[in-house]
């Protein structure tokens, strides 16, 4: 019983390793800031791109080869205090990003009549945000693929039995 348990466990890496050299990350890539939204690797989410810079950014997205766009939050609003609240723009109208996001594929995209783009995104790695390339429309940047595995620790081999 347990050298068949190591033999499926030794297929999982395979396979997670054989998807992870198939998965090429551009060095630049649009992005679409998803507000307080975190995506994660394998998640699905769907997209109603009404602003032209998501518009466009999904676009540049579909019509190239890996159809890979990079997903970023933004840093969580401070809490409410009576002020004016401090929006998650910079100076320049770019939103500021955190440093971590997820690139995704389009999955599928649907152009309405009114001009909105409906989308479906999967993410499919994480990654780093070097700098940005290009303030856009679409917004540009470069970034790195940060690694999908952790460190097998006993306390990780606990929480997975």
């Amino acid at each position: 019983m347990n050298s068949r348990s190591d033999q499926t466990q030794g297929d999982q890496h395979s396979q997670a390793d054989l998807r992870a050299t198939e998965l090429r990350v551009p060095e630049t890539i649009p992005v679409i800031p998803s507000g307080t939204t975190i995506v994660y690797p394998q998640q699905l989410m769907p997209v109603l791109a009404a602003e032209e810079r998501d518009i466009k950014a999904i676009n540049a997205a579909a019509s190239s080869p890996g159809k890979m766009l990079a997903i970023f939050s933004h840093p969580a609003p401070p809490p409410v205090t009576g002020e004016e609240p401090a929006r998650p723009e910079a100076e320049e109208g770019i939103p500021k990003f955190r440093q971590i996001g997820t690139a995704a594929t389009v999955v599928r995209m649907a152009k309405s009549p009114d001009g909105t783009v409906h989308a479906i995104l999967q993410g499919s790695a994480r990654v780093r945000l070097v700098a940005i390339e290009s303030e856009g429309p679409p917004i540009i940047a470069r970034v790195e693929p940060l690694p999908d595995r952790g460190e097998r620790t006993l306390q990780l081999e606990a929480v997975m039995r």
